[in-house]
């Protein structure tokens, strides 16, 4: 980063006191989108003073990075890193370490993510699989048992499934799972096993992970079939999984249907679609703000309407459930907490990219452009600096900051969901900030 950081300051991207607490061991294998984000917020909030501390050596390290970035001074931390374990029903260590410097008068904001709805989760169900006599569970909700549910992956395309169950989490800190699942990728003729997750989660964590690349040229074809085991311990009662790739399709002109793929080159969940929520992990976490993602030429500025502004296809949506406290135990009833919080723009300009690479200068003004929650999330945050840098937000505590922002937001509507919703919900949050509306 250091290089390129010189650079920056040179052209006036970042200022000349961005200070550094940690930085990733090999810079040249790191992706530098941490500069694109301070690039963001120096261009909205040229007064604030920036600290960055990498977040990509392990969990462990990304929430002793937070607690770090707190006792440095930092009052608003923001990031777009999220590891693909990290737990969906129970608060993990980096969401526990974001709701600890909370409370000791941090902001935190992070990208919402950019899985869009590419999530399935439903009630197990116990049954049979008729041919192998295992014990697996059951996709189909009614009539004839089911257990091979239908996906599509493009070839060329990188796949990779995470799934988990309601069982604590040994990782949290805590209470562990009791059961034990594994989860296959079979052919389209359910004859041959081409990826498995095989994990011993008994007193461990109760995550499966897969991959699996459809090499071009194969003679796997695009459709495949997700088969769940459940091989020990007492049958959970709710599951959920990702999964991570080309989350390439446009928003469709009508609500998806039972099999209905947007665009065949993208990955798709063809059978049983739940089309449930995609933020998990630490975006979930009670003590911060998870920011969702909108074109900036979709926004009232450029003479869009809120009527018909539409966030980006690929903005995760809310709503996963929470089963357990931080310790593993039990919650008397599962709950969704309100994610995302508020939508941000993406697709402005930095230097992130290469100035050689014209694909990324999509709106032609001569500067690559920079997509995705991750673009969004510095835009939200930077907009919570110039709050907190005025007479009356310099006394605000976190949960007062971004209740002024999501006072100020201007509500969106989900295009996901039928007719026209107003206030809260789980695609836009509490709507697109407004800087205009806060002070």
């Amino acid at each position: 980063m250091y290089k390129r950081q010189v650079l920056d300051i040179l052209t006036g991207d970042l200022p000349p006191d961005v200070e550094v607490l940690e930085e990733f061991p090999d810079c040249t294998l790191g992706t530098d989108e941490g500069r694109a984000m301070m690039q963001l917020i120096h261009d909205i909030a040229p007064g604030a003073k920036l600290l960055f501390h990498t977040a990509v050596t392990g969990k462990a390290g990304f929430a002793e990075g937070i607690r770090k970035l707190a006792d440095k001074g930092a009052q608003i931390i923001v990031d777009d890193i999220g590891y693909a374990d990290e737990l969906m029903f129970q608060d993990g260590i980096i969401s526990q370490a974001i709701n600890e410097v909370k409370e000791h008068g941090v902001a935190y904001f992070y990208s919402a993510g950019n899985s869009g709805r590419l999530y399935y989760e439903a009630g197990y169900y116990a049954g049979i699989e008729p041919i192998s006599g295992d014990k697996a569970h059951n996709f189909a909700p009614s009539g004839e048992p089911d257990f091979y549910q239908k996906i599509t992956i493009p070839q060329g395309e990188l796949f990779r499934l995470v799934l988990q169950w309601d069982n604590a989490a040994e990782s949290a800190g805590g209470a562990s799972a009791v059961s034990d699942l594994d989860v296959f990728l079979l052919d389209a003729d359910q004859r041959r096993v081409l990826a498995t997750g095989l994990a011993k989660n008994i007193g461990h964590d109760p995550v499966e992970f897969l991959s699996f690349v459809n090499e071009s040229g194969n003679d796997f074809g695009t459709e495949f079939n997700i088969y769940i085991s459940h091989r020990a311990g007492p049958a959970p009662t709710f599951l959920k999984y990702v999964f991570f790739g080309g989350i390439t399709a446009p928003w469709p002109d009508d609500l998806p249907e039972e099999g209905a793929v947007a665009n065949p080159a993208a990955m798709s969940i063809d059978e049983y679609a739940t089309h449930s929520g995609t933020i998990t992990g630490h975006p979930n976490a009670t003590g911060a703000v998870a920011v969702g993602a909108i074109h900036y030429q979709q926004t009232p500025w450029f003479s869009q309407s809120l009527s018909s502004a539409k966030i980006e296809f690929f903005s995760s949506a809310g709503g996963t459930p929470v089963f357990f406290d931080a310790d593993g135990n039990r919650e008397s009833q599962p709950f969704r907490r309100r994610k995302p919080d508020l939508v941000a723009p993406d697709g402005t300009n930095t230097s992130f990219f290469p100035a050689e690479d014209v694909e990324s200068d999509v709106d032609s003004d001569g500067f690559p452009n920079f997509f995705g929650t991750s673009a969004a999330a510095p835009h939200a945050a930077a907009l919570a600096a110039l709050v907190k840098s005025s007479v009356n937000g310099s006394y605000l505590k976190p949960d007062g900051l971004y209740n002024f922002l999501r006072l100020g937001s201007l509500d969106l509507d989900d295009p996901f969901t039928p007719g026209t919703d107003s206030g809260y919900d789980s695609g836009t949050g509490y709507g697109l900030v407004q800087a205009d509306r806060v002070f």
